[in-house]
Order: structure tokens, then sequence, then C-alpha cells
């Protein structure tokens, strides 16, 4: 859907153009409804610039305690004694630590590429708000289903016929002015009505 956002753009127009002109649009009252929309991104990767940091501060400090707990391991005997009939079912102690040092790892790079060239995201107040490293257009979101990680799916219909007028999924939780004022001017710029 993404590749053709101008055509079903251009095609909504010519509905709406196509609704007004058979009078069913009635241009009264309008109503405004929104649903809770799930994004692919994790609420993990949520946070202010400031929380951001400090996650990478201390995924920097558990990687370095791994580090060191597993030299002194390497150099214990006994610890490798008490291991070795686990080994079937837990596999190669080393083969363990790599991956969980690999995973922590990763985290640490996507952490910094993000830090490197990430902005403050601000809210409608001007002050900073949680943004995401994977989709930072979503917001944390509370819905029926406790937080999630996502938008808010809104529509605003004509009170006249039921006929939507105005759609936008916003990465916002709430359904305020600012969100309705953005579907109308969106509605302008698209009809120009």
């Amino acid at each position: 859907m993404s590749t053709n956002s101008e055509a079903i753009k251009d095609l909504f127009t010519q509905v709406l153009l196509q609704c007004a002109e058979l009078g069913l649009i009635t241009g009264e009252v309008f109503a405004l409804d929104g649903c809770k929309l799930p994004s692919n991104a994790s609420k993990e990767w949520s946070g202010k610039i400031s929380d951001l940091r400090k996650k990478k501060k201390d995924l920097e400090m558990l990687l370095s305690r791994l580090l060191q707990q597993h030299k002194e391991l390497d150099k214990n005997v006994k610890a490798k004694k008490i291991q070795e009939p686990f080994r079937k079912t837990l596999g190669e102690d080393k083969e363990r630590h790599d991956r969980h040092v690999n995973r922590i790892e990763a985290k640490l790079k996507k952490l910094k590429q993000h830090l490197s060239v990430a902005e403050p995201k601000t809210g409608p107040s001007g002050q900073e708000v949680q943004g995401n490293i994977t989709d930072n257009e979503s917001a944390r979101i509370k819905s029926s289903h406790g937080y999630i990680q996502g938008y808010n799916g809104v529509a605003i219909a004509d009170s006249g016929n039921q006929v939507i007028i105005a759609a936008e999924a916003v990465g916002s939780g709430s359904e305020n002015g600012n969100v309705f004022r953005r579907c109308l001017i969106s509605l302008k710029q698209t009809c120009g009505w």
C-alpha cells in the first residue's frame, strides 16, 4: 500500500468529490473516532534520548561484567567440573557465552547508531516525549490490552450520511483537537475545501 499512496489519495479525493456532488456530505457536524493500531516496533526500543543513553550505559556495564565473569570461569577448574554434566542439555558454555555476548553487542550497536543521529522527539506541549529506535513516528499508547507501541488510526465522518471524509494514522494516544485539525487541513489540501 505504501508504494501506491498517491494513487490511493487520488482515488479517495475523487470519491469524496463525487459524494459532495451527490449531496451526501452535509458539512454540518463531523464525528471523530479512532482505534489503536500496533506498529512493528518493540516497546524495548522506546524512550527519551536520556533513557536510551542510560540503556546504552547499562548494556555496556552488563557486557563488561559478563566478559569479566567468563574470564574468571575459564580459569576456574572447579566450575568447569560442575558444569560438565550439563553440557549435553545446555550446550557448550563457550557457545552460550558467545551467543549472549553477541546479542548484547548487537543491541549496543543499534543504540549507538541511533544515538549518533537522534534528535529529541517533541510532543504537542513542546516537551520531549518518548521516541522509538525502530519506528520513531509511532508512540507508546494505552489500549484495552495494556500499552502498545503503535498508532492511533483516526477517521472523521460527516454526520449526514456517515461518509468518511478524512483518515490518518497518528503516533499519539488521544483523539484530540490537534488530530482533528490535522485531518481537516489534510482534507482541505486534498479536496480544496
